[in-house]
């Protein structure tokens, strides 16, 4: 997870490290959680760091929420902070009855 408020060149250096550093099965995908997450089916691990962007926990939460893999984790960055929006995302993963 990159925080897309990084400008386009600090973006271009975090990638080109990430590759070089971990080898060739790093897929790096530079653009907006919310655009990249239905594009693939299933996941075992999401890391969501978006607490201080309101509605986006929200969002990422109802969009990852039914792609997650049986055992899979979800973190979120951010929880029980200033960014109470990521509590409420927490509390409705609870609620679902699918998550503990």
């Amino acid at each position: 997870l990159v925080d897309p408020m990084f400008s386009d060149k600090q973006l271009e250096t975090i990638i080109e490290k990430m590759v070089t550093n971990q080898g060739k099965n790093v897929y790096c995908f530079p653009n907006f959680s919310i655009e990249i997450i239905p594009k693939f089916h299933s996941y075992s691990y999401a890391m969501l760091d978006s607490g201080d962007h309101d509605q986006v926990i929200i969002d990422e939460v109802e969009l990852i929420k039914d792609r997650m893999v049986k055992g899979g984790v979800i973190v979120l960055h951010d929880l029980d902070s200033q960014f109470v929006r990521v509590r409420e995302a927490y509390d409705y993963l609870l609620s679902t009855g699918n998550y503990e």
